[in-house]
């Protein structure tokens, strides 16, 4: 009894780390192609997931912005993010094709679903593994807030109610 015990667990360990070596064996770790379907799904799902629980554990409060603000916003536009995703937001650059996951249009509904708060949040923490770097070292609280409102600009769809 006492060995029957043991080693059903050792043989489901066993099972599942068969299993992990068969699906690590034939994971495509290159960021040429395409993601399968299941994998984006799940990727985007978590990410959704995690950046809201992350905005509302921050309490981020969007402060007063000037007109100043708002005009300076397409600059650090220029200068910080049009690297990657081209100086439109639309069109992503050879380096924002390059990425694993691709930069993504700023104006198509993928990125403009997130909140406010959240968008605050991605730029100023970045995301991991996507090539989205934090900002929250070279931009102000109050830059920041003015890219979340150009970035509205650039909605491609209008929202839906």
């Amino acid at each position: 009894m006492r060995k029957k015990a043991v080693l059903i667990p050792v043989l489901s360990l066993a099972a599942v780390a068969l299993v992990g070596a068969s699906l690590a064996a034939s994971f495509d770790l290159s960021a040429v192609p395409e993601p399968g379907r299941v994998e984006t799904t799940v990727a985007n799902e978590a990410k959704n997931f995690l950046v809201h629980r992350e905005a509302r554990r921050s309490s981020i409060k969007e402060p007063s912005l000037t007109q100043s603000d708002l005009d300076n916003a397409q600059n650090v536009f220029g200068s910080e993010c049009a690297t990657c995703h081209g100086n439109d937001g639309r069109t992503p650059t050879d380096i924002g094709r390059g990425l694993y996951p691709r930069a993504p249009d700023l104006g198509n509904d993928e990125v403009q679903h997130w909140s406010d708060p959240e968008m605050f949040w991605i730029i100023r923490n970045g995301l991991r593994l996507t090539g989205m770097p934090a900002f929250g070292k070279q931009l102000t609280d109050q830059e920041t807030w003015s890219l979340v409102r150009y970035l509205r600009t650039l909605r491609t769809s209008t929202p839906k109610s």
